[in-house]
């Protein structure tokens, strides 16, 4: 199966599976009571940006929004009936101005989106009500909130409140003002006041009190968030920001979380390693080629502004598939991180690369000392005279650290092209033939060969490109000559387990026909 349709089909099975699996697991859950109504204070996005040097004003909060699909959709599968999301306070106005704008245009351009979901039938099982001072918002934000109210006000399932321009404090004076105009307009003195009669003019009115209140972030605090609905409520506050809220934190104590994360990333540890023992049945390549293409794409596709930030997204790939790489028993992995022509981009993108190369190379030292790489080997190659020096001593310090490792054999080809190698071989092969007293006209192949960047591990038996381009891109044409190419369309950051798995069985059924044109040649 060679086509990217067909793994697109197999991505399917594979979330279809994921999805009964966590379905499976809310059953179970859904053995004890379940919460009427779960209240979400989402704090943490801005620290999430900073924690992962995401510099754009929105960053954190488009982050975040992930988060609030993902909730809505675990909240949907327990059967929670409401679910309130203190999405912006009343106090978050005294923000700067610029990040006040920033969150207000985020929030329309979902607003918006959701709305020609709504449109389009699919979001049939979501009601959607805005709560707060809605009069603080500008006049498009508030008709895009009415307007969504409105095309899910007959949608039944689950109801979310999202609150905006809220605090609990605005939010009692205002009832308190509705409740004494109710009470005079019906010709009674205010001073005969009830708790009823301002419960009933709260904005929270439509929803029962919530049992239950998760806040993220790690701050035990309600930060003026239905201080009165909740003085019966469960609080429960998890150190996780809200942009990496998982499943398993809707669980009720931190240790639960904990301990029942642990034990289902260890289950899903045992699936992967279980799909890898029935692929090793077959034949794995002794050799896999990256060429990771699709960062840039990736952050103009999220509308992630800075400018290393689909490449700090690609480093997070790069983790996984080392790691499936070296669960699968793959020997040799070549990453195609910078090559020579990507000099020619802009100065200030090239430095920010070589930055933050610097930033991981560093930290990946930092582990080998620690004792935590050992069975990785990293290697360098090419014009590594090209890199600045602070960076080429980096590369030289973590090649030495991790020299005498056993186990996966990463490559990772820095300032390099096909072509520049070859010449380079070329060169450092006439020098040697020189010194040996032989003439540079009776140059082999095979003495070229030894003096390539890439002479230290075999030829990639598979070279893998992401971003849906057909092309070598000057990488690796002299070794990949007899490799079978294989290419996604799915963007380097977007990589995942199913697309090297696929990747695989392709070159497993090319096996046959791979060993008998080498044998030909």
């Amino acid at each position: 199966m060679n086509t990217r349709e067909e793994v697109g089909e197999f991505s399917k099975l594979y979330n279809g599976f994921m999805t009964v699996m966590r379905r499976f697991i809310f059953k179970v859950l859904c053995v004890g009571p379940i919460p009427n109504h779960i209240s979400f204070i989402m704090d943490g996005n801005r620290r999430f940006a900073k924690k992962h040097n995401l510099q754009d004003l929105d960053a954190g909060h488009r982050a975040g929004f992930v988060s609030v699909t993902h909730v809505l959709q675990y909240c949907q599968e327990i059967e929670v009936p409401y679910v309130t999301l203190y999405a912006f306070g009343h106090d978050n106005f005294r923000r700067e101005p610029e990040e006040v704008k920033c969150v207000m245009d985020l929030m329309l351009e979902k607003i918006e989106l959701t709305i020609d979901q709504a449109i389009s039938g699919n979001l049939n099982k979501l009601k959607v009500i805005f709560i707060g001072d809605l009069n603080m918002l500008n006049e498009r934000l508030k008709a895009a909130a009415q307007r969504l109210m409105e095309v899910t006000e007959e949608n039944k399932g689950l109801m979310v409140v999202v609150c905006v321009a809220y605090s609990t404090s605005h939010e009692i004076v205002h009832a308190i003002r509705e409740s004494c105009v109710r009470k005079c307009g019906d010709g009674d003195s205010p001073q005969v006041l009830e708790v009823s009669d301002i419960e009933e003019c709260m904005y929270t009115s439509i929803v029962p009190d919530p049992a239950l209140v998760i806040r993220t972030g790690g701050r035990d605090r309600l930060s003026n968030f239905m201080t009165w609905q909740t003085s019966r409520s469960l609080l429960h506050t998890t150190a996780a920001l809200w942009p990496e809220l998982g499943l398993w934190h809707l669980m009720n104590t931190r240790e639960q979380v904990g301990e029942f994360s642990k034990l289902f990333n260890a289950f899903m540890t045992v699936m992967r390693r279980f799909i890898f023992k029935v692929l090793c049945v077959g034949p794995i390549p002794n050799h896999i080629s990256f060429i990771m293409d699709g960062n840039r794409r990736f952050a103009k596709k999220h509308n992630l502004q800075g400018l290393d930030a689909g490449h700090r997204a690609g480093f997070v790939s790069v983790t996984y598939v080392l790691q499936y790489c070296q669960e699968i028993g793959v020997p040799y992995v070549t990453l195609y991180a910078f090559g020579i022509d990507n000099f020619k981009r802009e100065p200030e993108e090239v430095k920010c690369m070589m930055d933050l190369m610097l930033e991981k190379i560093e930290l990946t030292i930092d582990q080998a000392i620690s004792g935590n790489l050992k069975d990785l080997k990293v290697i360098f190659a090419g014009d590594l005279n090209l890199l600045n020096e602070r960076l080429k001593v980096a590369a030289q310090r973590l090649m030495e650290l991790t020299e005498e490792n056993r186990g996966l054999v990463a490559v990772v080809i820095v300032a390099y092209s096909t072509s520049h190698e070859i010449v380079q071989a070329i060169r450092e092969s006439c020098v040697r033939k020189c010194v040996d007293g032989d003439s540079p006209l009776v140059l082999e192949m095979s003495d070229v060969e030894e003096c390539m960047y890439t002479s230290i591990v075999p030829d990639p038996d598979l070279v893998i490109r992401s971003g849906g381009i057909d092309r070598l891109s000057n990488f690796m044409t002299w070794q990949s000559s007899r490799s079978l190419l294989h290419t996604t369309a799915a963007l380097w950051p977007e990589l995942g387990l199913w697309h090297l798995v696929w990747a695989i069985l392709k070159f497993q059924r090319m096996h046959d026909y791979l060993q008998k044109k080498q044998k030909l040649d």
